[in-house]
């Protein structure tokens, strides 16, 4: 008696369940290689401007929440040579203002920086954004 040995190509359904985890693996792959350069752990950590200000001694920040926030509500506020830096409670709020201000500021997360009152060139600008996005690699 002779014993047939099967050499049918894989069903549907070991074939699609192939694919279905190389795609997973796939996408887990590209997950990794992208998380550095999307902030990593960073993104979901909450940050002060007090922290941002360790690092831009070169804009003479200066903490007055007092004054800062008065007219906008926020929780923490800072003036310095390029604009104030104002932190509120939920991005959402920082979104209103960020709409109000228009042109004159930059929004990141719940912080972000007004230099609507100020004439400031190019550079003094660039200075401002580079404070208010220290976490991100642009390049």
């Amino acid at each position: 008696m002779t014993s047939k040995t099967s050499t049918a190509a894989p069903s549907k359904t070991k074939r699609r369940a192939i694919w279905s985890g190389a795609s997973l693996i796939v996408v887990a792959i590209l997950g990794l290689a992208i998380w550095p350069l999307i902030g990593g752990p960073a993104i979901f950590e909450s940050r002060t401007i007090s922290e941002l200000m360790k690092s831009a001694k070169f804009i003479h920040p200066v903490e007055d929440t007092v004054h800062v926030c008065r007219d906008f509500g926020c929780v923490e506020g800072w003036k310095s040579s390029v604009g104030n830096f104002l932190r509120f409670k939920s991005t959402g709020q920082a979104q209103y203002w960020e709409t109000i201000l228009g042109d004159g500021c930059r929004r990141d997360g719940e912080i972000l920086v007004d230099f609507s009152a100020l004439n400031l060139g190019i550079n003094q600008k660039k200075d401002a954004v580079d404070v208010l996005f220290s976490r991100k690699d642009w390049y």
